[in-house]
C-alpha cells in the first residue's frame, strides 16, 4: 500500500509538471473552469448515486446485484438530469462545432468515470486494497500518457489534455469491469443470488433528491467558487489563484486516498452498520486516527511547501501569488478532508439536513464576507466559509455524543 501510495505521489507530481508546462495559462484556466463544470454535474447527480452504493455496496456485491443496483439506478435518477445537463451546456456554450464536441467528451467522461469509480470502491471496500492500488495507479499512468500523446500529435490545448483523461476513463471502465469479474466470480465470493428488489434499500426518491441538494452546495466549496472566481477576480489573479489551490487540493487527495487505505475497515463499518450509536463510536475512532494522520503529514507539507510547489509546478508559472495561493489551499484543502469526514458521518446515519444546513452556512457567510469585506483577499474569505461549515457539524456530532452520556 506504501509502495502503491508513492507511485500514485510520482505520477501525480509528473502530471503536475507536464500539464503546468505544457499547458499556457489561459489554457490551464480552461482547463480547471471545464473540470469544475463536469463536477456540478459528477457532485449533484452521480454523487448521490455513489452516496447509495458507498452505503450498501458491499451488499450490492454479496448479492450479486452490483451491475443491476447501477442500471437500475441509473435508469432511475440519471436519465432527466442528464438530459437537462446537456440542454443547459448547450445554452451555456454558443454552439458552434467546437463546443458540441466538448459537450459530448462530458457526457461520455461523467459515465464512463461514475461506473468506473464505482468499480474501483468494491475492491477497496471488500479489503483487496492491492487490486485498488493498481486500478488508480493504472488510470492515472493511462490519463497521463493518453493528454501527453495526444498534445504531442494534436496540439498543446486544455481540450486535447481532456480528451486523453476521458480516454483513459473509458480504457478503465473496460478493465474494471473485467477485473471485477474476474476477480469475485472465479472466486465464488459472491454468496447470494437473490433477484434485485430495490424496495430492499433506502433508494428512495425523498433520499436521492436530498443528496443533490447537498452535494450542489457541497460543489461550492470544492468546485463552485472557481466558477464565481472567474467573473469576481482579474484574470492574472484568476490564473494564480487556480494553480496554487488546484495544486494543493491534488497533494491533500493523495493524503485522504491514502487515509482511506489505512483506515477501510473503519469505513466499512461506518457505511454498513444500522445503529446510529456504533456508528458514532465507529466514527470517532476514524475521527482520532486520522487526525494522528493528518496533522505529522500537514506539518510537513506546510514546513517544506515552497520545495513543494517547485517541484510540482513549472518554473514558469511561479510567482508570490501562486506560492500564497498554495500555502492557503493546503490549509482549506485539509479542512475539507475532515469536512468529507463528517459528511461520510452523518450520511451514513441519514441525517441530511444538518449536512445541508452547514453547507448553506458556510455558502452565506462566504457570500456575506464578499459583500461586506471587500478589501480581504478571497482565498482568506473562501477559508473562513469552509471552517464555519466543518465546525457546525464537529459541533452537531459532539453535541450527540455528549447527550448519549
Amino acid at each position: 500500500m506504501g509502495l502503491g501510495t508513492l507511485l500514485r505521489l510520482s505520477i501525480g507530481i509528473l502530471n503536475s509538471r507536464l500539464i503546468t508546462f505544457y499547458l499556457n495559462e489561459n489554457n490551464l484556466t480552461y482547463f480547471y473552469l471545464i473540470l469544475s463544470i463536469y463536477s456540478l454535474f459528477a457532485l449533484g447527480f452521480i454523487n448521490p448515486l455513489n452516496l447509495f452504493f458507498t452505503k450498501y455496496l458491499y451488499t450490492f456485491h454479496k448479492k450479486n446485484h452490483l451491475f443491476e443496483a447501477f442500471y437500475f439506478l441509473f435508469k432511475k435518477f440519471l436519465i432527466i438530469p442528464l438530459l437537462i445537463y446537456i440542454l443547459s451546456l448547450t445554452y451555456y456554450f454558443t454552439l458552434n462545432e467546437f463546443e458540441f464536441i466538448l459537450i459530448a467528451i462530458l457526457i461520455i467522461y461523467i459515465i464512463s468515470k461514475s461506473l468506473n469509480d464505482t468499480l474501483i470502491s468494491v475492491f477497496n471496500l471488500v479489503g483487496r486494497n492491492k487490486r485498488f492500488v493498481f486500478l488508480i495507479n493504472l488510470n492515472l499512468l493511462f490519463s497521463i500518457i493518453l493528454s501527453f500523446l495526444l498534445i504531442q500529435v494534436f496540439g498543446s490545448s486544455y481540450l486535447n489534455w481532456f480528451l486523453g483523461i476521458v480516454l483513459s476513463q473509458i480504457i478503465m471502465t473496460v478493465l474494471g469491469i473485467y477485473f471485477y469479474f474476474k476477480t469475485f466470480k472465479k472466486n465464488s465470493l459472491v454468496e447470494e443470488t437473490e433477484i434485485f428488489d430495490s424496495k430492499n434499500y433506502k433508494l428512495s426518491n425523498k433520499n436521492y433528491y436530498y443528496f443533490i441538494l447537498i452535494n450542489i452546495a457541497g460543489w461550492f466549496f470544492v468546485e463552485g467558487y472557481k466558477l464565481f472566481f472567474e467573473f469576481y477576480l482579474d484574470r492574472e489573479i484568476l490564473i494564480n489563484f487556480l494553480i496554487g489551490f488546484v495544486v494543493a487540493f491534488q497533494v491533500v487527495s493523495i493524503l485522504e486516498t491514502f487515509n482511506q487505505q489505512l483506515n477501510s475497515p473503519i469505513f466499512l463499518q461506518i457505511v454498513n452498520k444500522k445503529n446510529d450509536e456504533e456508528i458514532s463510536l465507529e466514527f470517532l475512532m476514524l475521527l482520532k486516527k486520522s487526525i494522528y494522520f493528518f496533522l505529522p503529514a500537514f506539518l510537513a507539507l506546510f514546513f517544506f511547501k515552497n520545495i513543494i510547489i517547485e517541484i510540482l509546478i513549472d518554473n514558469s508559472k511561479l510567482n508570490e501569488q501562486v506560492y500564497f495561493y498554495f500555502k492557503i489551499g493546503l490549509i482549506y484543502a485539509i479542512i475539507n478532508a475532515f469536512l468529507n469526514l463528517f459528511k461520510l458521518l452523518f450520511m451514513s446515519k441519514f441525517e441530511l439536513n444538518k449536512i445541508l444546513i452547514s453547507f448553506l452556512t458556510g455558502i452565506f457567510i462566504f457570500f456575506v464576507m464578499s459583500v461586506l469585506s471587500p478589501n480581504v483577499d478571497i482565498s482568506i474569505i473562501l477559508l473562513t466559509s469552509i471552517m464555519a461549515s466543518t465546525f457546525f457539524l464537529l459541533s452537531n456530532f459532539l453535541l450527540n455524543i455528549n447527550l448519549k452520556k
